[in-house]
């Protein structure tokens, strides 16, 4: 609660004090008498007493709150398998208990598959011949567009990435390429 607001409603200060009993204030387009306004700003000063003397019982619900639900999360999460596995996708049970249906796994297209095998085939250039941890900061990129052909038989093209040119790769004792 602002300290100004207190000491402009407290009997003999501010604005009790210095304007008189019968005093009018035409303010936001409404006409308030001296007592009408000391009254609203009581009843404000109230609210903010009342707030700040319930705070920290709040403050302390709100942890125990928390705490029990980090206590009761692993069971909870537990419960709702076992749901889950007694009820399968019985919509009708599963919905009565609050719990919601497993969504079926959606198998990956062709082009997913082709798209997946790309970027791996890049992936496995790029990284030419570095260590553990340098891989792992380097990803391939599709140098070109992947083109899924439809059909009963989809026929997937890929431009294959090109290895660089150089001694920059190893090359195994018999000198063929790897």
């Amino acid at each position: 609660m602002p300290t100004q607001v207190v000491e402009i409603v407290r009997p003999g200060k501010a604005v009790p004090k210095y304007f008189p009993a019968n005093s009018t204030f035409n303010l936001l387009g409404q006409t308030y008498t001296l007592n009408q306004i000391v009254s609203v700003f009581q009843a404000r000063v109230d609210a903010g007493t009342k707030v700040a003397t319930i705070r920290p019982t709040l403050k302390s619900a709100i942890q125990d709150d928390d705490n029990e639900q980090a206590e009761t999360k692993a069971l909870f999460l537990a419960l709702v398998q076992v749901i889950l596995a007694s009820f399968g996708n019985a919509v009708e049970v599963l919905t009565a208990l609050g719990v919601t249906p497993r969504k079926p796994r959606t198998p990956p297209t062709v082009a997913t598959k082709a798209v997946a095998l790309a970027k791996a085939s890049a992936t496995r250039v790029a990284r030419n011949t570095r260590g553990k941890k340098q891989k792992l900061d380097i990803t391939g990129t599709l140098t070109g567009p992947v083109v899924v052909a439809p059909g009963p038989h989809p026929v997937v093209s890929v431009e294959p990435p090109r290895r660089p040119s150089g001694n920059c790769l190893r090359q195994p004792p018999d000198g063929s390429p790897s």
